[in-house]
């Protein structure tokens, strides 16, 4: 039998995962919406991460070396928050780095409503759903 692989890789060899997070709020509509919009700024500010491990690619990766767009988060059918992650076809490794050792700990330390663990789980996206932020 093979192994699974995750993530599943589309046919362009791009992938989508969402991460259901630990949450506790009143209105994850609202959170959903504050959380997507401090994502897309933090992209901003830390699109470039100088490392050691990068001294291949002139001592910084570029976050859109992995991912299409900066993650976004998706509401579940029982008020679940899921943050959306869609990468590049190519993306290798360091997908998993930028979100859980970069972008979950900054994300932790502002928003007081993701409780610990953080991470509920992680799945491929459903195929069904769009991938749009949510509005």
């Amino acid at each position: 039998m093979r192994p699974v692989k995750f993530p599943k890789r589309r046919p362009d060899g791009s992938f989508c995962v969402e991460l259901y997070l630990s949450i506790v709020t009143d209105d994850p509509s609202a959170l959903a919406f504050q959380m997507t919009a401090w994502i897309e700024e933090w992209v901003r500010v830390n699109r470039n991460w100088e490392c050691p491990m990068a001294k291949n690619v002139g001592g910084a990766f570029d976050f859109y070396d992995e991912f299409i767009r900066p993650p976004h988060c998706v509401i579940g059918s029982s008020g679940s928050l899921f943050l959306r992650v869609e990468g590049r076809p190519g993306a290798g490794e360091w997908w998993k780095d930028w979100i859980l050792s970069r972008l979950m700990v900054d994300m932790l330390a502002v928003f007081k409503e993701i409780q610990r663990p953080a991470l509920e789980k992680v799945r491929d996206c459903p195929e069904d759903r769009s991938t749009e932020p949510m509005a």
